[in-house]
């Protein structure tokens, strides 16, 4: 139940991402730092690392229209994924019950209407322990003892 819920949610954040980036790549609006450019200007950002980076309208655009045209592909790839999951979840589900319903049901299994003989039980066999002497083997011909 699990897998087709998150599937579900994985998939509907795909659309909306897809959605996202269609509606910013069909815009013909190019901000830099939050207010809109207009021809003849020029963006000036600073990267992290410090390094100054101008770019004018025309190289914002572009810019702009790769990042929402990379927005779709993961948006996309979202949804296969999610489409994917969402699939399995199902067949998943639906094999489980029916392995549930099996007609007809499992039936325990018989008893005989006899007890076997009990067999006779034996004491346990006494093991007796016999410790093994060792002893010093004498000196040979060539042992050199001091």
């Amino acid at each position: 139940m699990k897998r087709i819920i998150f599937s579900s949610v994985a998939m509907v954040f795909g659309v909306l991402m897809i959605a996202g980036a269609v509606i910013k790549f069909t815009s013909d609006q190019v901000e830099c730092g939050g207010e809109t450019m207009r021809q003849g200007d020029v963006c000036v950002s600073k990267t992290r690392y410090g390094k100054v980076i101008e770019s004018t309208l025309e190289e914002s655009r572009t810019s702009a229209k790769v990042g929402t045209i990379m927005g779709m592909a993961i948006g996309a790839v979202i949804i296969v994924i999610g489409a994917q999951n969402l699939r399995i979840g199902i067949r998943n589900r639906k094999a489980s019950r029916q392995s549930q319903d099996v007609w007809p049901p499992a039936q325990a299994p018989m008893q005989p209407f006899f007890s076997p003989p009990q067999q006779q039980q034996y004491p346990p066999q006494q093991q007796y322990y016999q410790p093994q002497q060792y002893y010093r083997q004498p000196p040979g011909p060539g042992d050199v003892r001091r």
